[in-house]
């Protein structure tokens, strides 16, 4: 009772209201950790089809340059405040993340780019269906997945007469769903399955950057949420909350995100998630979240 009397004294909030803000605040710091790690070697490997090697160093060199942020960004917290590094390091990151995106792909795979400008994709059918878990039955369905897995963002169109399958991608049109002549023609247009040229120094630098979001996010975590509750009940008060919101609701990133991708039709689609969450929470935090960084722990 003592301990809860404390959470609801002046300056503190309720047991129930500040668990619901932790499992919200944990959920926008988790998006912004898994997208600008786990999500960008995923979408370096598997949609700008870079080669392993290659993206491990990046992400590597980038984790290497971009780890001490967290320290600093913790250590600017003591001296200002954790709320305002961690709305701040929201913001940023819902603000970013597609142009951190943009820039990883053209700096990865800057090919990659200008074929998708130079060829736009179209996909006419009348038999789409969308299942993450089913394999593709219908041939648009094939055909979605065919482009996803390269890495190439299509429109999808009102299904023409008859219905059938019509592909158009740059000026050549096919009908139905053959793979080799998919690959063909996009070979013939120029398109290369894996990433060339790829620029190490700038790929490098978004991976810097999204680690410094990830920095302003994390970098006050453990302090805040040691302040936010009272000693004796703090393990019971941040342990469900918290892994709500990193297991459940953040580990649901690469499966939304994949979802996103296929259901749109464009490789940056899965960003939605991690940018909407974040969004969320940063507006969740200006409104209820309260300073921590001069509340006593005991």
């Amino acid at each position: 009772m003592a301990a809860i009397e404390a959470l609801e004294a002046p300056g503190r909030i309720g047991t129930d209201e500040a668990a619901r803000t932790r499992l919200v605040l944990t959920t926008g710091m988790t998006v912004i950790w898994y997208g600008a790690q786990f999500y960008a070697l995923f979408f370096m490997q598997n949609t700008l089809q870079v080669d392993y090697k290659t993206s491990y160093a990046i992400l590597a060199i980038g984790l290497a340059l971009g780890t001490p942020l967290i320290v600093l960004c913790g250590a600017l917290s003591d001296r200002i405040g954790r709320r305002p590094v961690m709305i701040a390091g929201l913001l940023l990151g819902a603000l970013t993340f597609f142009p951190s995106f943009h820039a990883l792909a053209s700096f990865a795979n800057p090919g990659l780019a200008k074929f998708s400008a130079r060829n736009p994709i179209q996909i006419s059918a009348g038999d789409c269906t969308f299942s993450l878990f089913a394999a593709p039955v219908s041939a648009c369905d094939k055909a979605r997945k065919f482009f996803s897995r390269n890495g190439l963002s299509y429109t999808s169109l009102p299904a023409a007469a008859g219905g059938g399958l019509v592909t158009r991608i740059g000026g050549t049109t096919l009908t139905g769903f053959d793979e080799s002549a998919y690959k063909k023609t996009l070979q013939a247009a120029g398109f290369k399955g894996s990433a060339a040229d790829v620029n190490m120094i700038g790929s490098i630098a978004v991976v810097v950057w999204l680690l410094a979001l990830v920095g302003m996010v994390y970098g006050p975590l453990a302090a805040f949420m040691v302040e936010m509750f009272p000693a004796r009940i703090r393990t019971t008060s941040l342990s469900l909350p918290y892994h709500l919101g990193v297991g459940i609701l953040g580990g649901f990133l690469p499966f939304v995100a994949s979802a996103l991708v296929i259901y749109a039709g464009n490789i940056y689609a899965g960003l939605w998630y991690p940018v909407g969450l974040a969004l969320a929470t940063a507006v969740v935090a200006l409104i209820v979240l309260p300073e921590t960084k001069d509340r006593a722990i005991d």
